[in-house]
């Protein structure tokens, strides 16, 4: 009888230990991805360096999401082949370079100018207008690059922001974070939207 007990004891406290490990991981996933979309929406329109935390999705919630460029990343990772028990990370990051520019031309008399705008070594336009035969003619060109660096590491935040509630309550446990930096060479370049999605199991 005593050996039953002990048995059913032990048993429900496996379970009941399963069951918080379970529910802790659950909790620390959802604490990241809210984490990672507080970063995203803070740093929306970062014109240089762009900071990101990366979600954690499993395949089911990758193929179930309703956003649309996680919708746009599944999609086309599925075009190329790639199978759901293979895909480990997805990343998306979207740019723009948007200039606004005045400058003076001296056309003379054949209505001819050929002027080079400059921004940096990386963005550089050329314009020019000239006429062969009787036709006027308006050349344009745009000569725009950027390199991207991207970095992965690990950052931490306490559970408890108060320092004196950390102290009187002894709460040290820290929330860790995969965060992700993704800069360009090309200062021009703005960083529109930056998302990183690790797959978990």
């Amino acid at each position: 009888m005593y050996i039953l007990i002990v048995a059913v004891f032990i048993g429900t406290l496996l379970y009941f230990n399963a069951k918080i490990n379970s529910l802790t991981k659950e909790n620390a996933i959802l604490n990241n991805n809210n984490k990672a979309y507080e970063q995203e929406l803070e740093n929306l329109e970062d014109s240089l360096i762009s900071k990101r935390v990366t979600y954690e999705m499993t395949v089911r919630e990758l193929n179930n999401s309703k956003n649309k460029i996680v919708k746009e990343l599944n999609n086309a990772r599925k075009e190329i082949g790639i199978k759901d028990k293979q895909i480990k990370e997805l990343t998306h990051f979207n740019s723009t370079i948007t200039l606004d520019t005045t400058i003076m031309v001296n056309i003379n008399e054949e209505c001819e100018f050929d002027t080079v705008i400059e921004y940096n070594p990386q963005t550089v336009f050329k314009v020019a207008i000239t006429k062969i035969d009787t036709n006027t003619v308006l050349r344009h060109s745009a000569d725009i690059s950027g390199s991207f660096n991207a970095y992965t590491y690990e950052s931490t935040e306490w559970k408890e922001s108060n320092f004196f509630k950390r102290l009187f309550l002894f709460r040290w446990k820290k929330y860790h974070y995969e965060s992700n930096v993704l800069a360009s060479d090309n200062a021009l370049i703005k960083i529109k939207d930056f998302k990183v999605i690790k797959v978990i199991n």
